[in-house]
């Protein structure tokens, strides 16, 4: 990931210690209004949580204490009140494999509400895009695994959106069976963010 110093300095707040700092500073440069682009074309070798591997509980509490952040600060409250079924949807389809770092993250954001009205406050004054334009890049999917009640799950949130005229990255374009936007990336984050 390339961007300007001068224009994202620090490029994520501290307290993003590991997971989602690369969705806040997409989600931030899109705000702002510049141009994301991905060099579809480049080659990265990645090991899927190699470092974290031992460490799979902090990187959940991490993973989703920084998500739910995202969600408060990037979206128009609008958005964040149509969005919080999905979130906790989201929540509970997880909880049963991490319950207590995802239920220490709810207690984070529950306890931090100062910290991230601020950090609204201060991207908020930012924005240069309306959430629609933004939405179209964000997943509609719950979750990218396999399984029956996954596909239940996708089918309910991606009906939710919908229903409630949320635009996301699979309702802004054809998909294939794979799930594979035609000529873009494979969607990467769950339902918001």
């Amino acid at each position: 990931m390339l961007f300007r110093k001068s224009e994202y300095n620090p490029p994520f707040p501290e307290s993003y210690f590991i997971y989602n700092e690369d969705t806040y500073l997409g989600l931030l440069a899109r705000l702002r209004g510049h141009q994301v682009r991905v060099a579809e074309r480049s080659i990265v070798q990645h090991e899927g949580s190699a470092t974290m591997k031992k460490m799979h509980v902090i990187g959940a509490f991490h993973g989703e204490k920084n998500r739910l952040t995202n969600n408060l600060v990037f979206w128009e409250r609008r958005t964040v009140y149509r969005l919080v079924p999905l979130l906790a949807l989201d929540l509970l389809f997880h909880l049963r494999r991490y319950p207590v770092p995802l239920l220490k993250a709810v207690a984070w954001v529950l306890a931090s509400q100062r910290t991230i009205h601020r950090m609204r406050a201060e991207i908020q004054s930012t924005r240069k895009v309306p959430d629609a334009a933004m939405l179209r890049f964000v997943s509609s999917q719950v979750s990218h695994g396999e399984g029956r009640w996954v596909r239940l799950a996708n089918t309910f949130s991606a009906a939710y959106c919908q229903a409630l005229q949320i635009p996301t990255l699979e309702s802004s374009r054809p998909f294939d069976v794979t799930g594979q936007t035609e000529g873009t990336p494979r969607p990467t984050g769950a339902p918001l963010a």
